[in-house]
């Protein structure tokens, strides 16, 4: 039998080709003394907002703090229910728990691997106060039939684009369908 060994992720090969431009950054971060927010944060969001062709970008410490706050400005909270999808990380479904919602989960197209906008009414109740479909592997959940079902002012959403950013499906911006959107940045997740 032969064995072949397969890497969980190789992060050393995707660091390769940056290295110069990333040691350059920190040792730039290390001298000035800043390593919370500061001069290099305000250019990252002056840059990714005009990359995502917004006014504001507003740098937080992960995906999950950035899904607690989206969610407690909408005034989600205790009974309320919020919809999304199983075959993604668990970062939605534990930020709504841990604000006093239910997830309520929803299949995923058998193609895109992302939410199925068909299976969406169905999981509408009185108690649903977001839907938060997750792109994965480059692909953006059909947006357009999404919010088709739960449109505002009938349900706010966020997205969780961490793996659509810049892909070859971002015709449009997630945030162009609901004002906000929740891009995470962790070197497993590629564009």
């Amino acid at each position: 039998m032969t064995h072949i060994q397969v890497p969980f992720g190789d992060l050393k090969r995707q660091h390769t080709a940056l290295a110069d431009e990333i040691a350059a950054t920190m040792a730039r971060v290390v001298a000035s003394g800043w390593y919370i927010l500061g001069p290099e944060v305000q250019a990252f969001e002056a840059q990714f907002a005009e990359f995502c062709s917004v006014r504001h970008c507003i740098g937080v410490g992960n995906g999950t703090e950035a899904l607690q706050l989206a969610m407690t400005a909408l005034g989600i909270g205790p009974g309320d229910e919020v919809i999304t999808v199983a075959n993604a990380a668990i970062y939605e479904a534990i930020t709504a728990v841990a604000i006093g919602a239910t997830p309520v989960f929803v299949d995923v197209d058998a193609d895109s691997h992302t939410m199925d906008p068909s299976l969406i009414e169905r999981a509408i109740t009185p108690r649903t106060q977001a839907i938060i479909p997750v792109h994965l592997y480059g692909r953006m959940a059909d947006m357009d039939a999404i919010m088709a079902v739960g449109a505002p002012p009938r349900i706010p959403g966020n997205g969780g684009c961490a793996q659509a950013r810049g892909g070859p499906s971002w015709r449009r911006p997630d945030w162009s369908f609901w004002g906000r959107a929740l891009p995470k940045f962790l070197p497993a997740q590629k564009p």
